[in-house]
């Protein structure tokens, strides 16, 4: 896009987007793969603990992952805010089947706000294509 909300407005000012590898009763392992800076900024963040310590500003995440259950017991996947499972970003999946699990989450944080990935852990349920894209704005 081009004008005011296109590069040089007030937009989107950076992404980064991180994944995690297939896993299957653990939580993923997140690591940054690109960071996008259209206007040479980039998200103000540190990894720790696997969570992301972002600094103050508002964002607009995207998470998601295909999850594929092998018995009736159910995938999820939730964004994890401060370290507690924020009950409004859960998306959940149906047992037996493959699920693409997809969510988005506005959020303005403070200095310290810690973000992660939380998935429901089971042995029956394997995670792959998890990611974690994060867009400053």
């Amino acid at each position: 896009p081009t004008g005011p909300t296109g590069p040089g407005g007030a937009g989107l000012l950076a992404a980064s987007l991180f994944s995690a590898p297939t896993v299957t009763n653990v939580q993923p392992t997140l690591s940054e793969t690109t960071s996008y800076a259209p206007i040479s900024r980039t998200v103000p963040y540190t990894l720790q603990n696997n969570e992301l310590v972002l600094s103050a500003g508002t964002y607009v995440i995207n998470y998601g992952t295909t999850a594929t259950s092998l018995s009736s017991a159910q995938p999820s996947i939730s964004l994890s805010i401060n370290g507690a499972v924020d009950s409004s970003t859960t998306r959940a999946g149906s047992g037996n089947t493959i699920s693409n699990l997809t969510g988005n989450y506005l959020i303005t944080a403070t200095d310290g706000t810690t973000l992660g990935l939380s998935t429901n852990a089971n042995a029956d349920i394997t995670y792959a294509n998890n990611y974690l894209i994060i867009q400053m704005i």
